[in-house]
């Protein structure tokens, strides 16, 4: 059997969101922004033993792999021909990661996300209100629909 593929986000150094108080992080949202803060593709990236310095002002896994010359994760991005592009999963990620969605829905979208591709979200440091919240979402989709993630 094959073991799952296993993300770590650590809600300490997560940037995510807009500027609306749903924010997570300062600075910019990117794989990695100079106030040393990630989007979630950002941290799965340096999981995947990318450096720090290469994710740096990056805002996509295709950029990543076209400064790599190479795809890093074939979950997030795809190469035709070295002309790099991001995956549908990598592209949903991004577009989860930057709404204005709260802190705890956006978790629990990109874990189902994941789960979806059969990877798993460990969810580091985060704070008791968004777990509270968390496990009350997953209360809600299990009773509904009779599954466990």
């Amino acid at each position: 059997m094959n073991r799952k593929q296993v993300y770590v986000l650590d809600y300490s150094t997560w940037r995510s969101g807009d500027i609306s108080v749903n924010k997570v992080g300062e600075g910019d949202t990117n794989l990695l922004n100079k106030d040393g803060y990630s989007c979630c593709l950002g941290q799965f990236a340096q999981q995947k033993g990318i450096r720090r310095h290469k994710l740096l002002g990056l805002t996509e896994p295709c950029g990543l792999a076209y400064h790599l010359s190479k795809v890093y994760d074939k979950n997030f991005c795809a190469s035709i021909n070295n002309v790099f592009s991001n995956t549908d999963l990598g592209d949903e990620l991004i577009h989860i990661n930057d709404s204005s969605l709260n802190p705890a829905l956006k978790l629990f979208t990109i874990r189902r996300h994941l789960h979806k591709v059969g990877c798993r979200l460990v969810i580091k440091n985060m704070p008791h209100d968004v777990s509270r919240e968390l496990v009350q979402l997953y209360k809600k989709f299990h009773k509904r629909k009779g599954t466990r993630l």
